[in-house]
């Protein structure tokens, strides 16, 4: 699940951030939400921009904030026993992105294994 929503940006606010990424916590998962992580990785979209490509570590119920130049930017989340989700989100100068994703769990995942000796 991807739910994205812009707003206009606060000129009076001390926090200058223009990109929040939530992870929602996965409730199939055996994990408490504080255990939930998924690496964030974010690129400018333009294959002109020289910027390095940010990276961190996202946990359920502790957001991300970013101040990113205006533009278009990639935003990969990839995690263990998750599908990677990969989209491209346009951010206009005077405005704040708040992206809130609930990974799915991958279905290359393995259940229980048990390993027995013969």
């Amino acid at each position: 699940m991807w739910i994205e929503v812009h707003r206009p940006l606060d000129p009076v606010a001390r926090d200058h951030s223009n990109l929040e990424v939530r992870l929602i916590a996965d409730t199939a998962s055996s994990k408490p939400p504080a255990e939930q992580n998924m690496l964030l990785r974010i690129r400018s979209a333009d294959s002109t921009a020289r910027s390095k490509p940010q990276g961190m570590l996202l946990t359920a119920g502790r957001p991300a904030t970013l101040q990113l130049p205006p533009g278009s930017h990639v935003i990969l989340l990839r995690g263990i026993t998750y599908e990677a989700v990969s989209r491209q989100v346009v951010i206009a100068p005077d405005e704040k992105v708040t992206v809130e994703v609930q990974p799915r769990h991958a279905r290359y995942c393995l259940g229980d294994v048990v390993v027995t000796q013969d």
